[in-house]
């Protein structure tokens, strides 16, 4: 049937087995499972312009985390920070449609799939309103 070796071998690997896997007949694990805490990277290579009325806000991918969700935009303007996006995106570009005239600070943020964020990074905005053109003999 078998040999001695065989049945050494295999008694090794039942007993291996049992030590790196415990023999425990709780199914839960008795190590407590890692909780991620750690904010992805702060965004990189922000800038913003205004032209034809609106602001277009742009940014550097992230390719460095690999639990990566997506970017968060705030304006702040006036006093007020006003949140631009409800939930994470993965993009590298946002456009503000109603921007706020005077100097504004567009923030963005990166987000982990866990809900951690990183901290802002930002840009600012001189916004100033558009008149129509003089006319002639104005």
């Amino acid at each position: 049937m078998f040999s001695n070796k065989a049945l050494l071998t295999l008694l090794a690997i039942v007993l291996v087995a049992l030590v790196s896997s415990g023999c425990s007949s709780s199914s839960s694990s008795s190590s407590p499972a890692e909780v991620d805490t750690a904010p992805p990277a702060v965004p990189t290579g922000l800038g913003a312009g205004y032209v034809d009325g609106i602001v277009k806000v742009g940014w550097d991918a992230n390719l460095l985390d690999a639990d990566f969700a997506g970017f968060v935009v705030a304006r702040f303007a006036n006093g007020a920070t006003v949140e631009l996006m409800d939930t994470p995106a993965n993009i590298t570009t946002f456009v503000d449609q109603n921007p706020i005239a005077g100097i504004t600070e567009y923030w963005v943020a990166g987000v982990d799939q866990t809900g951690n964020q990183s901290a802002y990074a930002t840009t600012l905005v001189e916004i100033r309103p558009q008149y129509p053109a003089p006319r002639d003999g104005s």
